[in-house]
């Protein structure tokens, strides 16, 4: 009944998780459900240049009214188009100018935000604007673990800065900031830093305590006199303590794991008791084995004493090797059965029935050997090793005297 009820609640489990899969799916990929091209648009470019880009927005659902929304940018990006109609299965290009014309040598950073009547998505943008003429290059080696972070982690990154015009050491100003997509920076840090032909720094830099869970991005800004160069990489800032921001992340993939997770635990639960109750019986049968080696040993030995010559003790050796190997020949033979009995009782019976046969076995097996085992010899000694087994509690009161008297009756013949 245990593992009938432990069964009910997996499965209830497995029903709730697919029913809370199907709410979601439906209430966040209904019919105004669609998707974009890329997950980050990103440009470098020099002053006064101009740069275009494009991304691609498809729907999914029903036709839908798309309006696209700058944040923080209006002066530096511009869209070819910001508010159109697609049907089912249709898509619609968007081309992003850069315009470097309008802005200082910095790292810029903003965002798209898409919306439908019921569906928004968000675009990051990073703009790079460096100086016409750099005189040193800077680059950022972040490890992938830093992509996404949380409150008060530490990110370490590697910044290389290449000497672009000679080999003299200069003494360069590197700042180090992290901004929102709304373009506030929340953090600001800076150094002066000699550079020969080529340098490389270690930085590493605390998330601020009060930091919000979403995309922010890292940049670097060297400025050298009059030449301004830049460097950035986007990341996520996280509480994985959440558990509705750890599924909204690949809501998919973890659902999936979790029913694996689950239908495999039963698997194994059903296994385990099955292996519980065989491994039961080889414990038990193991002992057996050991209990009656010993005790025939032992009474081979108490006679072996009282031995009067070395005539009779081989005769003894020779008696109790023959019996010995002969009784458990046969409580092995006996124990294959109920082996393969247990396996086929474990399959449709309650777990009540098997442990029931499993005392009933441990009752049985020596009886059952002895009954078998062709010893014409010294049946007088099994008789006490009969008993000593009825002593030890491997055979029952009414399987020793059932014993005792076929055992007295081949010795009367």
């Amino acid at each position: 009944m245990k593992k009938k009820r432990l069964i009910m609640v997996f499965a209830l489990i497995i029903f709730l998780l697919v029913l809370g899969l199907f709410l979601f799916y439906s209430a966040n990929f209904s019919s105004s459900d669609f998707s974009v091209d890329k997950i980050l648009i990103k440009s470098v470019i020099k002053e006064d240049e101009r740069l275009n880009q494009s991304f691609s927005i498809n729907n999914l659902g029903e036709r839908d009214n798309f309006k696209i929304e700058m944040v923080d940018l209006e002066n530096l990006v511009s869209l070819d188009k910001n508010d159109f109609y697609l049907d089912n299965g249709e898509s619609e290009e968007i081309s992003v100018s850069f315009l470097g014309e309008n802005a200082v040598p910095e790292v810029y950073a903003g965002s798209l935000i898409i919306k439908t009547e019921k569906k928004t998505k968000t675009l990051p943008i990073i703009l790079e604007v460096q100086s016409l003429d750099t005189y040193f290059a800077i680059r950022m080696d972040v490890d992938s673990k830093y992509k996404e972070v949380i409150k008060e982690e530490k990110i370490t990154v590697g910044v290389n800065l290449f000497n672009l015009k000679d080999t003299e050491t200069r003494s360069v100003d590197v700042e180090y900031k992290i901004i929102t997509l709304e373009g506030e920076t929340i953090f600001l840090e800076k150094e002066n830093v000699a550079v020969g032909s080529k340098s490389a720094i270690t930085k590493t830099v605390q998330i601020p305590k009060n930091t919000k869970t979403g995309n922010y991005i890292f940049a670097s800004v060297l400025n050298f006199q009059n030449s301004t160069s830049t460097s950035s990489y986007l990341f996520e800032v996280s509480n994985r303590l959440v558990l509705s921001q750890i599924i909204n992340e690949d809501v998919f993939q973890i659902s999936i794991l979790v029913l694996l997770f689950t239908i495999v635990s039963i698997i194994i639960y059903i296994l385990s008791e099955r292996n519980k109750l065989l491994l039961k019986l080889k414990s038990q049968q193991k002992s057996e084995l050991k209990f009656y080696a010993e005790k025939i040993e032992k009474q081979k030995q108490d006679l072996l004493k009282r031995a009067k010559s070395e005539k009779e003790k081989t005769k003894i050796n020779r008696d109790y090797s023959e019996a010995r190997s002969k009784i458990l020949s046969g409580i092995k033979n006996e124990q294959i059965k109920q082996r393969n009995e247990l396996k086929k009782l474990s399959k449709g019976k309650e777990t009540k029935e098997v442990n029931k046969r499993l005392r009933k076995w441990k009752k049985q097996t020596y009886a059952k050997a002895l009954e078998k085992a062709e010893i014409s010899q010294k049946l007088k000694l099994k008789l006490a090793t009969l008993k000593k087994a009825f002593d030890g509690g491997y055979i029952s009161k009414d399987s020793y005297k059932k014993g005792e008297s076929r055992l007295s009756k081949k010795i009367r013949k």
